[in-house]
């Protein structure tokens, strides 16, 4: 990365150490190491890895005060590639620190702010200041709780941002299952009016956000058809059954791009029921035979869902690969093994490595096993 200057760096940590000491705060070493090392080597920071996760932060996670001291020396300076703030406890006071950064920042590349506290006010915030930023590509704001309004302006401001192409708002809409469903619905058709009008998004992460077979039905399936650079499509723990998954196969038969495809653990609640139903044997069917006509997926993730013996036929015939045998015997001290490679030169549609699934047959019944790739 281009050189920032040793003058910059030592300013900055100079006001970083400053502010800590102003507010009694103990500096993150990891910072201070961070920025030492570049002032050492007279290169920017590629990466700042600040996630709850590391031994420093385990027992003592960045709050929104820890935030400030840490990002607010930063206006203006455009100062690392990537940061990784998750698994920490950062709210929208936070946000509108980080919000004040990307403003006018042009290194910054990937922002990963995973489990954290953010809320509507902190992703609006966030938003505005993407407004004026060309440089961040990779945003994941997953499993935090950015709710409708929140959502709204995070796909307001897609229709005009071309530059973020990989965005996670998985498991976000925390408090889904306390909202009506016309709530849902109504950011979900912002978000597929934003798919058709924005190109530059290559992946997208719409995994637990109680997407139904009518939002999938209605809105992204012809939000999907109208955009063709969507590579990687994840739509796992939603509210999909039969319906959806078979408009999702229509829109996809003619997608090149999709590439990686993700409808693990999908279900739609039956009204007054506790138990979930999960997509249908006649939903896979219809899956398989969308995949006969479209060479573009690559990789797929159906374990979690109801298999039945036409849905393990069909995605078996998909493999070409003559399937195992099994008495019950075999079980008992043996594992399930997916099968072998399909030779170079096969005009298989899927390889075992495409599947979180494999077959094998019992007493003349073709069953699925979860095969998770590696």
């Amino acid at each position: 990365m281009a050189a920032l200057g040793p003058m910059a760096l030592v300013d900055y940590l100079d006001k970083y150490v400053t502010s800590c000491e102003n507010r009694q705060i103990s500096p993150v070493m990891a910072v201070k190491k961070t920025v030492e090392r570049a002032i050492d080597s007279g290169e920017m920071p590629d990466i700042m890895k600040l996630n709850g996760t590391i031994t420093e932060l385990r027992y003592h996670r960045i709050d929104d005060g820890m935030l400030e001291t840490i990002f607010l020396p930063m206006v203006g300076l455009s100062l690392v590639r990537h940061i990784d703030l998750s698994y920490n406890e950062i709210g929208n006071r936070g946000a509108f620190a980080i919000a004040k950064v990307l403003k006018d920042d042009n290194a910054m590349e990937t922002l990963i702010l995973k489990s954290n506290n953010i809320g509507s006010e902190g992703v609006i915030a966030i938003t505005k200041s993407l407004a004026y930023n060309e440089k961040l590509i990779h945003l994941d704001l997953s499993e935090n709780n950015i709710g409708d309004d929140g959502g709204m302006a995070m796909a307001s401001l897609l229709q005009s941002n071309n530059y973020v192409s990989n965005l996670d708002l998985s498991n976000n809409l925390s408090s889904a299952s306390n909202r009506s469903q016309t709530l849902v619905n109504d950011v979900m058709m912002h978000f597929s009016k934003t798919i058709q009008l924005n190109y530059a998004i290559t992946h997208l992460n719409f995994s637990k956000m109680g997407i139904t077979d009518w939002n999938m039905c209605d809105l992204l399936a012809s939000a999907l058809k109208a955009n063709k650079n969507i590579e990687t499509l994840n739509l796992s723990c939603n509210r999909i059954s039969r319906d959806g998954g078979v408009a999702l196969c229509n829109a996809l038969m003619k997608h090149s791009s999709v590439n990686n495809l993700i409808l693990s653990c999908c279900s739609i609640q039956d009204e007054g029921a506790i138990a979930i139903a999960q997509i249908s044997n006649t939903g896979l069917v219809a899956i398989a035979k969308a995949l006969r006509n479209n060479s573009g997926v690559k990789y797929i993730s159906l374990w979690g869902n109801q298999w039945g013996e036409t849905s393990c036929e069909e995605f078996a015939e998909l493999m070409q690969e003559p399937l195992a045998s099994k008495s019950i015997e075999d079980f008992t001290n043996t594992s399930i093994k997916s099968p072998k490679p399909v030779s170079a030169g096969s005009t298989a549609r899927l390889q075992p490595h495409m599947l979180d699934v494999s077959f094998y047959v019992v007493e003349d019944s073709i069953h699925v096993a979860h095969s998770p790739r590696k």
